[in-house]
């Protein structure tokens, strides 16, 4: 049996050391690189809790990032568990991306406090959104630092202690408990925004029912929605069915690596009964009832379907706009194809018309007046690493000539 234990825990090594080399999973290695302008002034708030890094113009925000530690320090533990580490959080104000991360190597946390310009998160404060769900990270990792993950992590560095946890807890855990506990603690949160369960909700409606390797994996061809939201489902089902401290006991197994293979799925089982394809079966069971009866109660606006032609992967059609009678200007793109503005006709044949740049779709829509059609896109800072700019664009439909009429420029959705 101990031959068998320490043959897993290679078989962990090996597999974490992957994992740090490799950028795509979640949080845990995400380590941008970048300057800041070296015309900014930069400041600091330490305690004994968290040391905030921020731009002096920042201050009254820096404050409020501060407080908001504190408390989730004080009060918020027992549903993810008691220690706690300090760590350095960065304030950067120099990008559009509405986003943070933290991050292993070195051990901190970025808020990049720019707001977004719908409001995905819900009606709350973008900053208070942002410091909860960050610090929900921080508060996780903290808690992975245990037994053998502890022990790694002290010999071999934290890039390997970001390789177990990515090992011992599945992303959507981690992200699904951030989003729980951000629609917890405001009056916002994913949880609260109807877009939030649409994706779900449309495709366990019209019977499209993914197992969890799926679910939790996606897909290259189909739609699967992201870990986002089924972790915030599974993470919320069980807390409420087998207490709020639940996850707290289960990540403390799953990062000892209590068992031989699949440690938070056999820490899951000893706690709830339940494996995780069975918590997932349970949850999606569940929302399956809540919704049907929901559906049942609504009077459906009749649509129509206009580009009805199948497609060989996911392809998404966003922000349709008015142009004439039976004629819409819309944004294509999917798995295989990037962002396109297109015109669709009514028997549902396509005219592809020009290419709009990056942009995230949380701050972007389009604008048609006659002929001139209005975006805003993505441009990247020359010099600076950590500097963008979101310009305004207009595409001249009868001339068919592109031009950005803004330069350096921070608008958004015009």
């Amino acid at each position: 049996m101990m031959a068998r234990r320490y043959l897993f825990l290679l078989y962990v090594l090996t597999t974490a050391l992957f994992l740090c080399a490799n950028p795509a999973i979640g949080q845990v290695p995400s380590n941008p690189l970048g300057l800041n302008p070296f015309g900014l002034k930069w400041q600091q708030i330490k305690t004994e809790r968290v040391e905030i890094v921020f731009p002096e113009e920042l201050q009254p925000q820096a404050q409020r990032v501060a407080n908001v530690v504190h408390y989730l320090w004080d009060n918020q533990r027992k549903s993810v568990g008691d220690k706690a580490e300090k760590v350095t959080i960065l304030l950067q104000n120099q990008t559009t991306n509405a986003n943070g991360f933290v991050t292993v190597g070195p051990y901190r946390s970025e808020f990049y406090v720019t707001p977004p310009q719908f409001n995905i998160s819900g009606a709350a404060d973008w900053l208070d959104l942002l410091a909860i769900h960050e610090y929900r990270h921080v508060q996780q990792f903290s808690n992975s630092s245990r037994g053998v993950t502890k022990f790694f992590r002290t010999i071999l560095g934290s890039w390997v202690w970001g390789g177990f946890l990515g090992t011992a807890l599945p992303r959507w855990y981690l992200e699904g408990d951030a989003v729980g506990t951000e629609t917890a603690l405001t009056l916002g949160g994913r949880g609260r925004v109807p877009e939030f369960d649409m994706q779900y909700r449309a495709l366990r409606l019209s019977g499209r029912k993914y197992g969890y390797e799926k679910a939790s994996a996606t897909s290259l061809k189909q739609f699967v929605p992201n870990h986002y939201n089924l972790g915030y489902y599974m993470t919320t089902y069980a807390r409420i069915h087998f207490g709020a401290d639940i996850w707290s006991k289960v990540v403390q197994d799953a990062v000892n690596f209590k068992g031989v293979f699949f440690p938070f799925s056999q820490g899951l089982h000893r706690y709830t009964g339940l494996r995780t394809r069975q918590l997932y079966r349970a949850t999606m069971q569940e929302l399956d009832s809540l919704w049907i009866q929901q559906d049942t109660t609504l009077q459906l606006t009749k649509a129509t379907v206009v580009n009805q032609k199948k497609k060989a992967t996911f392809t998404s059609y966003r922000n349709a706009q008015y142009e004439a009678e039976g004629v819409w200007l819309v944004e294509k793109s999917g798995f295989d194809k990037i962002r396109t503005l297109v015109r669709i006709y009514a028997n549902g044949t396509e005219e592809t018309l020009t290419l709009p740049g990056i942009n995230d779709e949380v701050n972007n829509t389009l604008s048609v007046v006659g002929s001139q059609v209005c975006w805003s896109e993505l441009a990247y800072g020359v010099r600076w690493g950590l500097q963008d700019f979101s310009v305004v664009c207009l595409y001249d439909i009868k001339t068919k000539q592109k031009r950005r009429s803004t330069q350096q420029t921070r608008y958004f959705a015009p």
